[in-house]
């Protein structure tokens, strides 16, 4: 847990250096951020993170429980006001995993931080390169289709070695560990130190984290956090709560056929 914890504060530092030569961040950290007075004390900016909610065209309208910091990036964006990023600042956390499981804690933990960039995503993406600049524009778009792109290779290699040979899932085990080596020695740039774990742990995250994005993608309403019991109190047998449920089943199994039937005919 903590090789992966270290890992992402890494790709976290090089990503956030990136963003920021656009004058543009894609979150702001709620632990690690300093705003001017005079956005904190401006009433849009308190009613923006104070009643936070999103309308979805299925989902209907639900509050955004957890990811404040979500929150204030979205209403600094309407503003139109610049964010930056201080590369040389120190910063330790300290991080309690919600399991003593890494996979289930990692699970949980990718549950809520992707619940909270999907659900940013769909009205980040209609502020346009206007106020997000065209950079920024282009990552929260690519944020829709990386969920399914980094998915391609592992089923066309499982396809394929079932089809064909199971040379092809040979080359790609060995093309993920040359590739993923090659990922990790870029974070020695960041002045970050590596393990021999990271390639693993980089695929993991990459194949794991596709698939919780696709189940968040479609069920928008769901939040938890990992620290207090937060969730959406609804009735049981009410009828939205009934729709939203088969909806987000029938969407998701409706999306991974057509995925699947891609991969298939590809192959």
């Amino acid at each position: 847990m903590s090789e992966w914890h270290k890992l992402r504060f890494g790709q976290r530092h090089i990503n956030m250096c990136s963003m920021a030569l656009s004058n543009r961040v894609l979150t702001l950290t709620g632990r690690m951020s300093v705003f001017r007075a005079s956005v904190v004390t401006n009433p849009m900016f308190i009613d923006d993170v104070q009643h936070d909610n999103i309308d979805h065209w299925r989902l209907g309208r639900f509050r955004f429980l957890t990811g404040d910091d979500k929150s204030s990036w979205f209403s600094i964006m309407k503003m139109g006001l610049d964010t930056f990023y201080v590369p040389d600042a120190m910063v330790k956390t300290i991080e309690h995993p919600p399991h003593s499981s890494f996979i289930k804690s990692s699970r949980q933990l990718m549950y809520r931080w992707y619940g909270n960039n999907l659900r940013q995503n769909s009205r980040a993406v209609k502020l346009g390169p206007k106020n997000l600049g065209w950079f920024a524009y282009y990552v929260v778009n690519d944020q829709r289709i990386s969920m399914w792109t980094s998915l391609i290779g592992l089923s066309v290699a499982i396809v394929a070695a079932l089809k064909y040979s199971i040379m092809y899932s040979i080359i790609y085990f060995l093309w993920i560990m040359i590739t993923r080596g090659l990922i990790t020695l870029t974070l020695l740039a960041s002045g970050h130190k590596i393990g021999p774990a990271y390639p693993i742990i980089l695929y993991y995250n990459q194949i794991l984290g596709a698939i919780m994005k696709i189940y968040v993608f479609f069920r928008l309403d769901r939040q938890s956090w990992t620290r207090q019991p937060t969730k959406l109190s609804a009735d049981p047998a009410s009828f939205q709560r009934l729709f939203n449920l088969w909806s987000s089943r029938t969407l998701t199994f409706a999306s991974v056929s057509v995925f699947s039937a891609v991969i298939f005919a590809l192959v």
